[in-house]
């Protein structure tokens, strides 16, 4: 781990360490009121309620008085702890008070002597509290910053920390109006829920399962729901300790899952230093948990006869122990110089701690001897400090060195599970962490030759537990054979023996020399070399003792199976997947195919049917033009009569009114005219003529319409062909169309890519555009937030793509194959002719062109028409100079 990323996670430490130190200074600063101070002989909390925490030997009649609450001193109401103190401060100790109380509803009084606070009471409970909590987040503080980056650790510094809070601000909750006792409670609360989660992941580094989520939420869930009770009833009237009581039992049950977890974790084994982690640990399991086990089941009623912080008293113990297995056995060896200060450390303490014995026995028992005394002490420290010295340090290493970890059962177990391993990195990873941890090396390496032994891998596991890999074109197998040809098969490079052989100093690989590599061993498959293991020196200083050589090469060739093993495995995946690949491939391929003759199926179906349709309107469309053709002739004529009859009719209408004003003039024609006008209709008819030719010459001009709609589809009239701009027609259209557009709230969205000019008749383009939007307008009247969409863009095949797109009603399947066809219609009747599709088709097939449609009823239709680009620059040249 590099050192940006251990800061990082130290930052936990950090805040941990912001939070406790601040409380620990103010609650020995605060807690330092009692020494020497008359108190009532009894803790009372600011509810005036006696607290559980006393002394050994006081309140007289302990499991009476615990949890009842003052009512009065010499029948003068207390109204808090405060008044309390201020009234027995006011008397000179041994002074009897009498105490009114009351608990469960019931009244009593007790007469107590004042007594003074002395230091023996402040030992036995702020100092037990105190000194608890001091350790437990030391070393916690102490793993978090040696060991940031692990679950462990932070879960472990998490529960030191609460640990710590609990008893430290416990020493605050009787003084005189202390506002800290709303911390207590919570972190007196949490303290069980950071038992079970330690548990859950202690020794074992293990990813919770659901299960264990479940677990976890619970327990803090649960410590969460004491926390509000127990505050609401501390603070209640009257106060109520039931919460407390439960949260007792729960602690004990905790206590409980604690080393149950660890049996589980010991009979699971998951892990190599598993079970060594619980043998390192058990001792100050079973020491430190049995007492607090016994004091907080007492004490989930107010009848326990133990005061409660004495069942912290060895808690420190398991807090060490778990403290130490977390830290890989190795906290108090960082570095040489980390061991040494903790050496003197502690023999300066044993020094002054005779010492400080010696004084106290002079000053009780030969208060004339003290200076005689001191100075025979200096000299048997003289004398015997250096024997001292090595006593510590002998305890030192067997408390930190000795083989209690069982790593030789470790690396038992390790050579019998490498059978199972079949990758290679796996291989490697398990290997070096194991001995790396299990053997407290400076580093454990494995060197593997590579393919023709012209280069090796070396893995390195580093003592900060990194593994990484390098290639070093130096070969590994010679070096494996020249040790597996020594007696020993085994090389302690810094062994006296072993320097006058420097053939196979100079075939170590510089890598290893970079590590300072000690001791080298061969591994051999049968009579194969593949590589060499090479450890670092132990962290403790010691050398390699025999025992220990003989059990790694007997897990050396364990290494060597297991390394051909994982190369037998991946020659035979790759194989396989050399195999897996061509069958693949092949699948592909087939599946490619398929798809191409699909492709070209269906596109040899889209010809075919495109082709049909182009015979079937070809057909029709010669029907079409002679249809046309012989109603051309006589719609010409109607239209052309019909124009002859209205001059006709207005002539005859002026001579009517000529007549009419002669026989006005006449006075015996009058009454007659006016007669023969009564009698045959005169002014009716007159008035309905105008109408009828009206009429009459609409239906011609329907017909003659219908006429030139049905030779323009048959490609009678061709027209001539000039160079057009796209997006002005299209522009031209739209604008004539805007009425439509505003009544019916549409949406136009234009996008003029590349507006290329095309080679076409102005007027059929123009006629196709307004026949195609149109339709789209039609489409779009019951549709919600109508909007068309005409796109221009340039195609692949020297063409312009004019695409109309709109989020109508769309066309069925039924219906697309005959939307082409003359007359064909889904509109109503008298909404529509059937012929502007034809007419649009017709039009841009005269001009060289394509159109298609795509639809679907659920989001509209898409029209494409594709036209080709104009000619070259010459053609372009001669047509607008004209023939």
């Amino acid at each position: 781990m590099n050192h940006t990323s251990r800061k990082r996670d130290s930052i936990w430490t950090l805040i941990a360490l912001s939070i406790a130190l601040p409380v620990t200074l103010y609650a020995i600063w605060q807690s330092t009121f009692w020494i020497g101070q008359p108190f009532p002989g009894f803790f009372v909390m600011s509810n005036r309620v006696v607290s559980s925490v006393s002394g050994y030997s006081w309140p007289p009649n302990r499991p009476e008085m615990v949890h009842s609450r003052v009512l009065a001193a010499n029948g003068v109401p207390i109204s808090s702890n405060t008044q309390l103190y201020e009234y027995v401060r006011a008397r000179p100790p041994g002074s009897p008070v009498t105490y009114t109380l009351r608990r469960n509803n019931r009244e009593f009084k007790k007469k107590i002597a004042i007594r003074a606070f002395s230091i023996t009471d402040y030992i036995q409970t702020c100092g037990i509290l105190l000194l608890f909590g001091v350790l437990s987040f030391t070393l916690a503080a102490v793993v978090g910053f040696l060991q940031p980056h692990t679950t462990q650790a932070r879960v472990y510094l998490f529960s030191g920390l609460v640990a710590s809070l609990y008893p430290i601000t416990g020493t605050l909750l009787y003084l005189p109006g202390s506002p800290l006792g709303p911390v207590y409670m919570v972190a007196e609360s949490l303290f069980p829920a950071t038992w079970i989660h330690l548990a859950l992941v202690f020794p074992v580094s293990r990813q919770l399962s659901r299960a264990g989520r479940v677990t976890l939420v619970v327990a803090y869930a649960l410590s969460a729901t004491l926390a509000a009770f127990w505050i609401r009833g501390f603070y209640s009237e009257p106060p109520d300790f039931r919460a407390l009581y439960i949260h007792h039992a729960y602690l004990a049950l905790a206590i409980c899952f604690f080393p149950a977890s660890m049996i589980f974790a010991y009979w699971e084994d998951r892990e190599p230093m598993a079970r060594p982690r619980v043998k390192a640990t058990l001792i100050g399991l079973v020491i430190s948990t049995i007492p607090p086990l016994i004091v907080f089941l007492q004490n989930t009623s107010p009848t326990g006869q133990t005061p409660l912080q004495f069942g912290l008293v060895l808690s420190p113990i398991f807090y060490a122990s778990v403290a130490y297995s977390i830290g890989n056995y190795d906290l108090f060896n960082i570095d040489r110089l980390v061991r040494r200060s903790f050496v003197y450390g502690a023999l300066t303490v044993t020094v002054l701690g005779g010492y400080a014995g010696l004084l106290w026995l002079a000053t009780n028992f030969a208060p004339g001897y003290q200076t005689r005394l001191s100075v025979a002490f200096v000299i048997l420290v003289a004398l015997g400090l250096e024997p001292l010295r090595r006593g510590v340090q002998r305890i030192v290493d067997r408390a930190y060195y000795r083989d209690e970890l069982d790593y030789r059962s470790t690396i038992r177990d390790l050579s019998e599970r490498l059978v199972t391993l079949l990758d290679l990195t796996e291989v490697v990873d398990h290997v070096t962490e194991v001995l790396a941890q299990a053997m407290r090396l400076e580093s454990a390496s494995i060197a593997i030759a590579g393919p023709g032994d012209s280069e090796a891998t070396i893995w390195t596991r580093s003592g900060d537990g990194t593994l990484n890999n390098r290639i070093t074109p130096s070969p590994v197998t010679h070096l494996a054979r020249a040790i597996a040809d020594t007696s020993e098969r085994a090389i302690d490079l810094q062994h006296p023996r072993h320097q006058g052989q420097p053939s196979i100093h100079d075939m170590v690989p510089p890598a290893l020399r970079d590590i300072d590599a000690r001791l080298v061993l061969s591994l051999l498959s049968g009579a194969e070399p593949v590589g060499v293991l090479a450890l670092g020196a132990k962290r403790s200083g010691k050398a390699f003792s025999s025992e220990d050589v003989d059990l790694l090469q007997t897990l050396a060739n364990q290494i060597a199976i297991a390394i051909q093993n994982a190369r037998s495995y991946t020659a035979l995946q790759e194989l396989t997947q050399k195999l897996d690949d061509k069958v693949s491939q092949r699948t592909e391929e087939l599946s490619t195919s398929n798809d191409k003759l699909q492709g070209a199926y269906d596109e040899l179906k889209n010809t075919q049917a495109q082709l049909v349709q182009s015979e079937k309107l070809a057909s029709l469309g010669e029907l079409v033009a002679g249809v046309a053709h012989e109603l051309n002739n006589p719609a010409s004529f109607v239209h052309g009569a019909i124009a002859n009859l209205e001059d006709y009719m207005h002539r005859l209408t002026r001579v009517l009114d000529e007549y009419e004003q002669a026989a006005k003039d006449t006075p015996n024609l009058g009454p007659l005219f006016e007669e023969i006008k009564d009698k045959m209709r005169l002014d009716f008819v007159l008035k309905e003529m105008p109408r009828l030719v009206q009429i009459s010459s609409v239906g011609t001009d329907r017909i003659k319409q219908i006429v030139d709609d049905l030779r323009l589809f048959a490609r009678a009239d061709r027209g001539e062909r000039t160079i057009v701009g796209v997006a002005d027609g299209l522009d031209n259209t739209i604008s004539l169309l805007g009425h439509r557009l505003q009544a019916g709230v549409i949406e136009i969205e234009k996008t003029y890519a590349n507006c290329e000019e095309v080679l076409a008749n102005p007027g059929q383009l123009n006629q196709v555009w307004m026949n195609l939007l149109t339709n789209a307008i039609d489409a779009l009247q019951s549709t919600p937030n109508p909007r068309i969409a005409v796109i221009v863009t340039r195609g692949a095949d020297e063409t312009l793509r004019v695409e109309i797109r709109d989020n109508g009603c769309g066309i069925d399947t039924d219906t697309m194959p005959r939307v082409f066809e003359p007359f064909f219609t889904t509109k109503p009747i008298g909404k529509g002719t059937g012929l502007g599709l034809s007419i649009a088709y017709g039009a841009v097939k005269s001009q060289g062109g394509t159109i298609h449609i795509e639809s679907d009823p659920a989001t509209g239709t898409r029209i494409t028409v594709s036209l080709p680009l104009a000619a070259t620059s010459e053609t372009r040249s001669r047509l607008s100079a004209g023939p």
